[in-house]
């Protein structure tokens, strides 16, 4: 008997975004204020309009140090906080009390006392840290001046919110007396359009619109040596491929997708890499030759069914924490030379964890 050949919905439109691939060219040496300075000047718009919706026609500075110029009139400042905490953490302190906690759990022989000094650490971990001699700044791309009032909730108040604040320059000490203030509100949200034409590949077979789907899928684990779990993972890319269920459950499923989405832990084992200057005794050396083997034989697998199901569906695979790719986020790509056949693929992509996409004017930011 003849199967039913189906095709399968695709979107209108589809936008790839690769803001979080780093070519090598980033500039990390003003980590922090280079991200301040940008969340600053992203919010700024907004934030200016909820002072105006909130306080009317008050007079609101450019820059902070344009106060100065205006030492008893009511303004307005707009600047990034900066909360200076006396008791705040130091991580390398951290790890030196961890280091020492340590020590004495491990000489300790009272079950009490390891439960008091866990306790002791836990509560460390939770604590405020907070000191009356806690203090307030605004700062922005050019200055920074400190901040004082009573409306200001300064135990509530964190480093890094965009900040308004309305008030006046005190004649004597030059703080910003602040009688008011408020922080960015949530950015408007987008309607997605439902006029989007439609077109012959998302009508069905009785002349419906057919709702498209975006298939995420994580955790294929390709190192899980088990014959059930290749078993399973064959199954999986028959179905995302539509060659599992009858006619109906094709039309009505598989032909939906019109991308997927492999969203971390595909791999899930992290490629040996052997160190001359440690010595490795043969029993070690053997068995990591044969997982090296397997891992390869698995990779060489999937990249079989990456290859086939991008002949019928766009595939984008992203690293996750699992996966050989960076420890730190962004997580780039995969190496191209993990799929060969798959990457000579026009509908085949290895992106970044996090990745960004649009499809059809849905907006998909996800990390693994």
């Amino acid at each position: 008997m003849e199967s039913q050949k189906t095709s399968r919905c695709a979107p209108d439109s589809i936008e790839l975004d690769n803001a979080f691939i780093m070519d090598g060219n980033n500039n990390i040496a003003q980590q922090y204020f280079a991200l301040y300075k940008h969340r600053l000047q992203t919010l700024r718009p907004s934030l200016l309009d909820t002072i105006r919706q909130k306080w009317g026609d008050v007079k609101i500075c450019k820059h902070i140090q344009d106060c100065q110029y205006g030492k008893h009139d009511e303004m307005v400042i707009v600047g990034t906080l900066f909360k200076d905490m006396k008791n705040k953490q130091d991580p390398l302190h951290e790890i030196e009390n961890d280091t020492k906690s340590t020590a004495i759990v491990t000489t300790a022989t009272d079950d009490n006392d390891d439960c008091k000094n866990e306790r002791n650490k836990v509560s460390q971990l939770i604590g405020l840290n907070i000191n009356s001699s806690d203090f307030l700044m605004l700062e922005d791309e050019l200055s920074s001046i400190k901040l004082a009032g009573a409306c200001l909730r300064k135990h509530k108040l964190m480093t890094g919110l965009i900040t308004g604040v309305k008030g006046h320059i005190h004649a004597q000490n030059g703080y910003f007396i602040a009688t008011d203030y408020t922080v960015c509100e949530l950015p408007p949200i987008n309607a997605r359009s439902n006029s989007i034409a439609t077109t012959s590949n998302n009508i069905n077979d009785d002349g419906e619109d057919c709702d498209k789907y975006v298939a995420l899928v994580s955790g294929l684990e390709i190192s899980n040596m088990q014959s059930t779990h290749s078993a399973n993972l064959q199954l999986l890319f028959d179905f995302l491929s539509g060659f599992v269920g009858d006619a109906a459950q094709r039309t009505h499923k598989t032909r939906r997708i019109c991308r997927v989405l492999f969203v971390g832990n595909v791999i899930c084992e992290e490629l040996p890499d052997e160190d001359e200057n440690i010595f490795y005794d043969t029993a070690f050396k053997k068995n990591e030759q044969v997982k090296i083997r397997a891992v390869d034989s698995r990779l060489k697998e999937l990249d079989v069914w990456l290859s086939q199901l991008c002949a019928s569906v766009p595939v984008d695979v992203m690293p996750g924490f699992n996966d050989p790719s960076d420890d730190l986020l962004p997580q780039q790509p995969f190496h191209r030379s993990l799929f060969p056949t798959a990457n000579s693929l026009s509908s085949f992509r290895c992106v970044s964890n996090p990745y960004s996409l649009t499809v059809d004017g849905c907006s998909f930011l996800g990390s693994s």
